[in-house]
């Protein structure tokens, strides 16, 4: 698979807002290529909606017309809000917004079939309060109904993620506080959900398991293991996690917990993995045939506490959000070797959380 010719796109920021209320919500820009060689790409901003004030994770249907955002609020507002997206007027319209039975939503997704929206709850204020959200919503108007916590967890559970296999049988969610990463039988029956419960998938000891993703073919998964900021490289075959590999961020010694975030280059060659916390890097990871990472090093983020990464749909360039020096940063990608340049193009973001690509 070849990355493709590049083309423009709508880019939308996830953020949180300052301890003041500043900021926050979803911004909206568009992410347009050089008109010639050696130029950087060209970030226009386009608007802005605050209706979720600590947006720190988005998702979008199939189609681009609806957005799904996480809102974390504590104190037992935390919920999920749904959009109506105008992609010709670059406009989010609110369409509703629904309680996660969580103080700090983190993480959602759309099942396969688009029929439900999936939230991790990672826990509330008081000890608890961790557990998957589960949602219908309406393929003709994005609506969402029904939900609230379908499995709760106990402490120290805190669920970081919820990710749909590629076969859409199962679900599986990173238990970040008990090492492990659930797994649960995806069957719904009418109007109601049913996860049910199917093992765990096995994860070093003090790992803490953060986010999961799947190869573009289906056939392997990456775990980033946020406490021992490593990767754990997986086969995946009749809805098991077979782990095969784990691989250090960096070779900088005693791990601090700070890995993020997840990205693979479209040809699924390359696996690009954020390191936060004293060193700010970019780890780069290249997948060989049967799906084994090789580390390829690392490169600096260029700013402070990378929360999340988007290789752009042609493969051309990855974008990191910088969250603690309120910044996206733009970056040229190599597509033979995988190496990331900085290009030149930072646009400022207060806090940015989440990027999310619409429209490519």
């Amino acid at each position: 698979m070849q990355d493709r010719r590049p083309d423009g796109f709508t880019l939308l920021v996830g953020c949180y807002s300052s301890p003041t209320g500043d900021g926050g919500g979803i911004r909206i820009f568009r992410f347009e290529p050089p008109g010639g060689a050696q130029r950087p790409p060209r970030i226009t901003s386009l608007g802005w909606d605050v209706s979720a004030r600590n947006a720190s994770y988005l998702v979008a249907s199939g189609d681009g017309r609806y957005v799904y955002a996480v809102d974390e609020q504590g104190g037992g507002r935390g919920g999920v809000c749904a959009y109506a997206f105008d992609q010709a007027a670059s406009r989010l319209r609110p369409i509703g917004r629904m309680a996660t039975a969580g103080d700090f939503p983190c993480h959602l997704v759309l099942s396969a079939d688009g029929s439900h929206v999936f939230v991790a709850n990672y826990g509330s204020e008081q000890a608890g309060g961790s557990g998957i959200a589960a949602y219908r919503r309406r393929p003709d108007n994005g609506a969402l109904s029904g939900g609230g916590m379908a499995i709760s967890y106990a402490y120290p559970s805190h669920a970081h993620a919820i990710v749909p296999s590629p076969d859409a049988g199962y679900v599986f969610v990173p238990d970040l506080g008990r090492d492990r990463v659930r797994r649960y039988r995806f069957a719904p029956t009418g109007d109601d959900v049913v996860l049910r419960e199917a093992g765990v998938a096995a994860v070093t000891p003090n790992a803490g398991p953060r986010h999961l993703l799947f190869t573009p073919d289906g056939r392997h998964a990456f775990l980033v293991a946020e406490a021992a900021e490593q990767v754990v490289a997986y086969r995946y075959e009749n809805g098991m996690l077979i782990r095969r590999a784990t691989l250090p961020l960096s070779n900088h010694g005693t791990a601090r917990g700070a890995g993020a975030a997840l990205a693979l280059s479209p040809d699924g060659r390359f696996l690009y993995v954020s390191n936060r916390g004293h060193l700010n890097q970019i780890a780069i990871f290249e997948i060989d045939a049967d799906g084994h990472p090789r580390a390829r090093g690392q490169v600096s983020c260029e700013g402070v506490h990378p929360r999340d990464l988007l290789v752009t749909p042609c493969g051309a360039w990855l974008l990191v959000a910088n969250q603690h020096s309120d910044e996206v940063v733009c970056f040229t990608r190599h597509a033979d070797h995988g190496g990331l340049q900085p290009s030149g193009e930072r646009l400022a973001v207060r806090a940015p959380a989440r990027l999310l690509a619409i429209g490519c």
